[in-house]
């Protein structure tokens, strides 16, 4: 069975202070006069508000995707618009029970606004507040409404989320790769290409330049002389080379040597190799004591989704939601009923 989709919830952090705050502005003002879609504990979502929600989603969609891929990611977004508008009503209302300190998370979200909008003091604020058509109220609850629902994720869901020794090993047993490291080579090669001589050839010209390397030649001077190769411009050299992206001959030419060796021709397709070992680095892998709080946080991550999924069916059930028949089918709350 397919998991519901994640809601997605506001962002911490507000960039665009005109796009996003005067909007919510618009909302709040109307929320009297206009249609309720929905009602969460006899808090209303309006009519504007859906309407906002939709707008934004359909420009970030716009931006990214066309045609039948567009036509999908818009059906997929209308279908869990209104379920994380409800979503954001009930961890806010949560919030509240709960005496979340409000005053301390608008005090800290007016800084954030202030920082990444280079604005310089609270009367530079409250000019830019203004010229947005908003009072200072219409701001504050924007900016709660904001972001009161991720931290109260953070705290109900994300930091109580543990992870036992035994998770913890048997991830680590599962994803060893996550932890390792490839052994490595650096190496200068000379390339031969057959375009324009036999295989035989390619194999008896690049045996000469061994003779002429192990009787003291240098091999940067022998790549400038003979390589055909575009690692030429570089004098042959490849560096930190992880084993799992070489061809097994090269590998294994390469596994024989001791750095400062060459070794034998190597055939390939289109060339014979002539290879000279620089360096190696072993493979490695990381201890699990060592990588503990790595783990930890990658399995937290794994089961975030099916705790958070868990939290927001209780608070569903927990709580009063009346959706307008109106709205029900276009934009179905089914997920956490």
């Amino acid at each position: 069975m397919t998991p519901p989709p994640r809601p997605r919830l506001r962002a911490a952090r507000i960039v665009a202070l005109a796009a996003h705050l005067a909007l919510g502005a618009v909302a709040a003002r109307g929320a009297i006069l206009e249609e309720v879609v929905a009602t969460v504990s006899g808090d209303a979502i309006t009519k504007s508000e859906l309407d906002e929600r939709e707008t934004e989603f359909k420009a970030q969609l716009f931006s990214r995707l066309s045609g039948d891929e567009l036509d999908r990611a818009l059906e997929q977004a209308r279908k869990t618009i209104l379920v994380d508008l409800i979503n954001e009503k009930l961890l806010y209302q949560r919030a509240e029970r709960l005496g979340l300190d409000l005053e301390q998370v608008y005090n800290s979200s007016v800084e954030n606004v202030k920082r990444q909008n280079n604005i310089q003091n609270d009367e530079e604020l409250a000019e830019e507040i203004k010229r947005q058509g908003m009072t200072m109220e219409e701001f504050r609850q924007t900016l709660l409404r904001y972001n009161v629902p991720e931290i109260m994720i953070n705290i109900e869901v994300r930091e109580k989320i543990g992870v036992t020794d035994a998770e913890a090993e048997e991830f680590y047993k599962d994803h060893r790769d996550k932890f390792s490291h490839p052994a490595t080579y650096s190496f200068r090669q000379i390339g031969l290409r057959l375009e324009s001589r036999s295989r035989a050839e390619a194999i008896t010209l690049a045996e000469k330049i061994a003779a002429e390397a192990a009787a003291g030649a240098d091999f940067t001077a022998l790549v400038a002389q003979y390589s055909e190769d575009p690692t030429k411009e570089t004098g042959g050299l490849i560096e930190n080379l992880p084993a799992p992206d070489m061809s097994p001959a090269i590998l294994e030419a390469l596994a024989k040597l001791a750095p400062g060796e060459t070794s034998k021709p190597v055939p390939t397709t289109l060339a014979v190799l002539l290879l000279r070992l620089e360096s190696r680095t072993e493979a490695t892998v990381e201890a699990f004591w060592d990588m503990r709080p790595k783990i930890d946080a990658l399995v937290q991550r794994t089961k975030f989704q099916s705790e958070l999924q868990a939290y927001l069916r209780k608070l569903w059930k927990d709580n009063h939601v009346v959706v307008s028949p109106k709205y029900a089918e276009r934009y179905p709350t089914d997920t956490y009923r």
